[in-house]
């Protein structure tokens, strides 16, 4: 197993503001590690198949907007949805503080995705203990978990209305070519 380092950015910031990024090629697999904040912080790790890709996220990792990165205990569809929701989010309109935010949003709909795939298996009417027919409790949960998903969207810009009124356009920039061609456009 041979590791090279490809490539490490730093933002030029310390304490908690500081964002290292290093890119490796690992036998032809291509791994991205970031870390946000001092020496003892969490760090992140993706795997990619090809340089492509592997470029492609590191200079989402080393955006001046300094979009913030998953937790590491983010996983199934919470995750899915972090990565989803924070590739097209506006530059300059996410930053590190709005980490708790996503992971609240995030959280929720992994919730919601999970009682909305019950409903579907089980239906509205379950058997209850007693042997009637109850409401099943995975529309309760979509419910709530709705609830807090639609107070979070709005601080985001999900909705045509929200990103209007937060002045966000729906236009995004394509990634370069090469590693070099997208670390010159930070």
């Amino acid at each position: 197993m041979t590791e090279r380092l490809a490539g490490r950015w730093w933002n030029g910031r310390y304490g908690i503001a500081r964002r290292d990024i290093w890119l490796f090629e690992v036998d032809g697999i291509w791994r991205v590690d970031a870390r946000q904040g001092k020496d003892d912080a969490k760090t992140w790790h993706g795997h990619l198949d090809n340089e492509a890709d592997a470029v492609v996220d590191t200079t989402k990792a080393t955006s001046k907007t300094a979009k913030p990165l998953p937790p590491s205990d983010l996983k199934g569809e919470a995750f899915a949805e972090w990565a989803r929701i924070t590739a097209f989010l506006e530059v300059g309109h996410i930053e590190s503080i709005d980490h708790a935010a996503l992971v609240v949003y995030c959280s929720a709909w992994a919730m919601f995705d999970a009682a909305r795939k019950a409903f579907e298996t089980h239906g509205p009417l379950m058997v209850g203990r007693d042997g009637g027919l109850v409401k099943n409790p995975s529309a309760q949960i979509m419910n709530d978990a709705a609830k807090i998903m639609l107070s979070y969207e709005a601080k985001f810009g999900f909705t045509p209305r929200d990103r209007i009124n937060l002045g966000i356009s729906t236009n995004h920039p394509e990634a370069g070519n090469s590693l070099e061609d997208n670390l010159a456009a930070l």
